[in-house]
């Protein structure tokens, strides 16, 4: 991960945190964090792609093993790199969920603005997932920020389900 990547994240952490240190338990910071980390770098995926672990395969000896390695690892959006994005998204779920049962205590709690059966290409989901993270990022109030963080992630889970086959 570059270094610009992990600051903003950093940044990100450190002012929601600062926000609800009082009312939220470590625990509950701690998926606080595990989301604003995944959320950042989903982002940063669909804007970029990845090839990190396309290009690590294809340079590695095991090459031999995958027919379409030296495409994938010019391809931002590959197979193999898509496979490390989902996994990482499901491996911050139970975080997902810990921290809406702790958002929805909060005084100024709103509900979902994201539908769990929407459906969406694969360029209007990027642009819609790119244009509520700008939003999220430029959002000082944490109640507000926290929705935005919830409903990013749970476009993330609708994600999931589009890029299986």
């Amino acid at each position: 991960m570059d270094n610009r990547l992990t600051e903003r994240i950093r940044e990100i952490q450190t002012q929601m945190v600062e926000s609800v240190k009082s009312c939220f338990d470590d625990s509950e910071l701690d998926h606080l964090r595990a989301v604003i980390r995944i959320a950042v770098e989903f982002r940063n995926y669909l804007q970029y792609g990845s090839v990190e672990t396309a290009g690590g395969l294809y340079k590695s000896p095991q090459s031999k093993y995958f027919r379409d390695l030296e495409a994938a690892s010019a391809d931002p959006f590959n197979k193999y790199d898509l496979e490390v994005v989902c996994k990482s998204i499901r491996s911050g779920i139970d975080s997902f969920w810990s921290l809406n049962a702790s958002y929805r205590i909060l005084a100024g709690a709103r509900g979902s603005n994201i539908k769990w059966g929407i459906t969406l290409s694969r360029e209007s989901f990027r642009e819609q997932f790119i244009s509520m993270f700008d939003k999220f990022a430029s959002e000082s109030v944490f109640e507000n920020k926290c929705r935005l963080l919830l409903d990013l992630f749970k476009l993330q889970i609708i994600f999931l389900g589009f890029s299986y086959e």
